[in-house]
């Protein structure tokens, strides 16, 4: 009962965010983002930043804060991080996101983005074609298999990670296991043929956690050739360097 509600308190609302549209103080880790701002929390950063600004969570639990900093580290965009207690959030975090929610992004010209993916097509369309390397092609088709795929993670996949999560019974464990397995399938069969790094900055953030349901409930993709694709694809995002620069730690880094 007691993991039951540790895991409702701390990952509910990264995967069902609807739930209360505020993100949340998630389990705690030991290392900050290296590039993060020193901020005195009693008082809001100056404004506007002299460049751009994101705000993510504390300890980089959120995967939608995730999606922000990883874009902006990617495309080399010279930048700030504050991270934000979620659990005792400062008051004037309401003057840049009205919501409370994190990621949100700052700009030298006063304006605040939000929604991580709103936020990372804004940062390719703006300082993409600065990059040492496209992150998407400029292919309308290529782009459309991006959206596709996100909207199948979001729409199947990560309600079904999260279903693994709350489950407490052990009857239901294998149909449970077999949805998500089912709906990994189907996001593995929307996946380009060539390796896109936007979407794995869209999507990985949410595969990249699945430390969770492995560590709590045991539960991992197979590395059979029925999910070989979906474990390539894990492969290769694991393998971009911006991408160990922004994520949070494993289990074994739990306090």
């Amino acid at each position: 009962h007691m993991l039951a509600r540790h895991l409702r308190a701390s990952l509910r609302p990264c995967y069902k965010r609807a739930l209360s549209g505020v993100p949340f103080h998630s389990y705690p880790i030991r290392r900050n983002f290296s590039s993060s701002s020193s901020v005195d929390m009693s008082g809001r950063p100056s404004f506007p930043p002299s460049k751009p600004r994101v705000y993510q969570a504390l300890n980089l639990g959120c995967p939608y804060a995730h999606r922000a900093g990883w874009i902006l580290e990617e495309l080399g965009v010279d930048h700030d991080v504050v991270q934000i207690d979620l659990a005792n959030k400062p008051e004037w975090y309401k003057e840049v996101n009205t919501k409370l929610k994190v990621p949100a992004l700052e700009l030298p010209d006063g304006h605040v983005l939000v929604e991580s993916a709103v936020i990372a097509w804004f940062a390719l369309e703006t300082w993409g074609k600065n990059a040492s390397k496209p992150l998407l092609s400029e292919d309308p088709l290529e782009r459309y298999q991006v959206r596709l795929a996100v909207g199948a993670l979001e729409e199947k996949v990560n309600p079904a990670l999260f279903h693994i999560l709350m489950n407490e019974d052990p009857s239901k464990k294998e149909e449970k296991a077999q949805a998500a397995l089912d709906a990994i399938k189907e996001f593995q069969a929307l996946l380009p043929d060539v390796f896109s790094p936007f979407l794995g900055i869209l999507a990985y953030p949410f595969i990249h956690r699945l430390f969770a349901q492995k560590y709590w409930r045991g539960f991992d993709v197979p590395e059979t050739e029925e999910y070989a694709r979906f474990n390539e694809w894990r492969r290769q995002c694991e393998a971009m360097p911006s991408l160990k620069k922004t994520a949070p730690p494993n289990k074994d880094d739990f306090v």
